[in-house]
């Protein structure tokens, strides 16, 4: 039985009023979980406004370039009210087991695999205001609240490269 109530409609992810209906995944990712993701192994970046190589995990990456304060120019992963860069980590592998299971994958020019989901906006119980995944420090006004994420794998499927919080495409 599937917890999807489109699912039980018959939707498929090119039906009309049908919604939170995934598409297949690519071939490299029919078996795999988001258990199987791989956040911890030394991989090539570019880091910086001069682009200098560096060799981290993702998590490294991830936590060091896209979750607040970040990367000068990155979007940013971001909660109100304001958690520790190690537990807001946790919130974004589960961000990224949900983008995964639930959002559009499609492969990419360099044999990377994308995933992207677009979380419903809810209310922050701690503010009453829109809670939001991150947002874009650069965008109208000193930020723009996100609610996108994208997930990007290797050609594996399991070696998570990174995520991030994107403007909904």
């Amino acid at each position: 039985m599937s917890h999807n109530p489109d699912a039980a409609n018959n939707c498929t992810p090119a039906t009309a009023g049908c919604y939170n209906v995934p598409a297949p995944p690519p071939a490299a990712c029919q078996s795999v979980t988001p258990a199987d993701f791989d956040y911890a192994t030394p991989q090539p970046y570019v880091f910086g406004p001069n682009g200098d190589p560096i060799t981290q995990s993702a998590e490294q990456h991830i936590t060091e370039g896209h979750i607040f304060p970040g990367e000068p120019g990155n979007t940013m992963y971001a909660t109100y009210p304001p958690s520790d860069p190690n537990s807001l980590f946790q919130q974004v592998v589960w961000y990224n087991a949900t983008t995964f299971n639930y959002g559009q994958g499609s492969l990419q020019g360099n044999g990377n695999i994308s995933f992207t989901y677009t979380f419903p906006i809810t209310i922050n119980q701690f503010n009453n205001l829109p809670a939001f995944i991150g947002n874009d420090p650069l965008g109208p006004g000193g930020g723009t609240p996100l609610n996108t994420n994208k997930l990007i794998l290797a050609g594996n499927c399991k070696l998570v490269r990174t995520s991030f919080p994107t403007p909904t495409d």
